[in-house]
């Protein structure tokens, strides 16, 4: 009989949500030189179960859904938080439901191209910028050595 398959080797379109976060991420360590990381932590969910979607009551990650988490984290000051999550079908990427608290983005991504765009958006946030900065700052101040006098320390302790 003959094989009524197409051939999947060339398969249309674009990279995977999953793949344009972990880029991302890879971009921001390389953009700070390692002192802010970005990392994507990924669930596939086949069962039954509700999870709340970013702490969100009303909404709920179904069985047969990818999620994806883009934290931000500080290795020096040892202190991460929640870019922004997304979640997407298993057997198609978009629609992708995309929320982050910290740019109060929540929106439904139709494609690639707005992804993209979305990204753009909540990189360029004055609260994310803010918030990287500042962990950036921070970092870097830690690296420092700050030397004090034992006298100095001693004088000022309300002790």
């Amino acid at each position: 009989m003959e094989n009524l398959w197409p051939k999947f080797g060339s398969v249309k379109g674009g990279i995977t949500p999953r793949e344009i976060l972990q880029i991302q991420a890879e971009n921001l360590n390389s953009n700070t030189k390692g002192l802010i990381k970005g990392n994507i932590d990924s669930i596939h969910l086949q069962e039954d179960v509700q999870i709340p979607f970013f702490d969100d009551p009303d909404e709920y990650i179904m069985e047969d859904t990818f999620y994806h988490k883009f934290n931000i984290h500080s290795p020096k000051l040892k202190y991460s938080f929640s870019l922004l999550s997304l979640r997407h079908a298993t057997i198609s990427l978009y629609p992708c439901k995309m929320i982050s608290e910290v740019s109060k983005v929540n929106t439904i991504i139709e494609d690639e191209n707005q992804l993209i765009e979305t990204l753009k958006t909540i990189f360029n946030n004055e609260q994310v910028l803010n918030s990287i900065n500042s962990l950036i700052l921070q970092s870097k101040s830690y690296l420092k050595k700050i030397v004090v006098p034992k006298e100095e320390i001693e004088d000022d302790l309300p002790f």
